[in-house]
């Protein structure tokens, strides 16, 4: 019983560290950063580290079969970089309650998608939570008389998730199927470098030399916090608890975020945002009620947590 509660305590720290993410980005933007500079430092300091780690326990992990090159450059170029700026993005133009919402909408594209291109079965329940969270993300950006927020960021928030659905999607059935460590490495090796290459094309690094303490404390947290910490903490959870309970339990991001964005900048969610954030949030809960109930042919071989959890942002 202690082990299932420090499992618990551990992913609700993962969802405190975690929410923390779009604060931390807007205090780096307002230190004279931009999305593509954030997170190209961001991944800088993050891959370095895993890059060590992983020479001192799992070696093996950094060398890539040919073939399978294209797919890990796939991942990381869409799993981590676009999830990565397109998210941060949102958190800076649209209230970081409702970004987190619609990036939790990654569960549906990845059902979408395993139907389009793999075949598999979407049944009644799953169908009805698709209906269900895209009432809540209508009546969130203001479908019922509501104040819409800024399109760029509300789309962006939108393409985080997408890009998220990706990197699980590739977990499922492509490169980080057979090898899950070596996919998660070069996912940030190839992260980084294509992040690094826009931020570098686009003169937006520069930003990096003029930033201010401010902007480097923040990269830093992100780094350590945001991304090593929230990984670290999520995997330290699952010898305790299973990966469907840290699943749901993960979803106090949501919360989170929303409790930080009050706290350091007074953003309290418009009535709207709260009912279809509800919707949403329902929806989502329901998804993984019913790909728990399901038995390990319907689940596939991806982990439980995969649906939900963000392993790294």
């Amino acid at each position: 019983m202690k082990g299932h509660l420090l499992g618990v305590f551990l992913v609700i720290l993962v969802g405190l560290f975690g929410g923390a993410t779009g604060p931390v980005e807007r205090f780096a933007f307002q230190a004279g950063l931009t999305p593509l500079s954030i997170n190209a430092a961001r991944l800088l300091i993050s891959t370095i580290l895993i890059l060590a780690f992983a020479a001192f326990r799992r070696p093996e992990a950094l060398a890539v079969d040919r073939q399978e090159l294209p797919g890990h450059i796939l991942n990381g170029a869409v799993g981590i970089g676009v999830t990565y700026v397109a998210t941060n993005i949102a958190f800076v133009r649209i209230p970081v309650g409702l970004a987190m919402m619609l990036f939790y909408l990654a569960p549906f594209w990845v059902m979408i998608a395993a139907r389009l291109f793999w075949k598999e079965p979407v049944t009644p329940l799953q169908a009805g939570c698709l209906l269900l969270a895209l009432a809540g993300t209508w009546i969130a950006v203001g479908g019922i008389g509501g104040n819409r927020p800024d399109l760029f960021g509300t789309l962006c928030a939108v393409a985080g998730g997408m890009g998220y659905a990706c990197y699980i999607l590739s977990g499922r059935y492509g490169v980080g199927r057979r090898e899950p460590f070596k996919a998660y490495i070069q996912a940030f090796l190839w992260g980084l470098l294509v992040v690094s290459a826009a931020a570098l094309f686009t003169g937006e690094a520069g930003t990096l030399l003029h930033t201010t303490a401010r902007g480097w404390i923040s990269l830093v947290v992100l780094a350590l916090v945001c991304t090593l910490g929230v990984y670290g903490l999520l995997m330290a959870s699952l010898r305790f608890i299973p990966g469907s309970v840290a699943s749901i339990v993960s979803m106090s991001e949501i919360a989170f975020a929303a409790g930080w964005a009050w706290l350091l900048f007074r953003e309290i969610p418009s009535p709207e945002v709260v009912r279809g954030g509800l919707l949403i949030i329902g929806s989502v809960l329901l998804l993984g009620f019913g790909k728990r109930k399901a038995g390990p042919r319907e689940r596939g071989p991806a982990p439980e947590n995969a649906v939900f959890s963000r392993p790294s942002s």
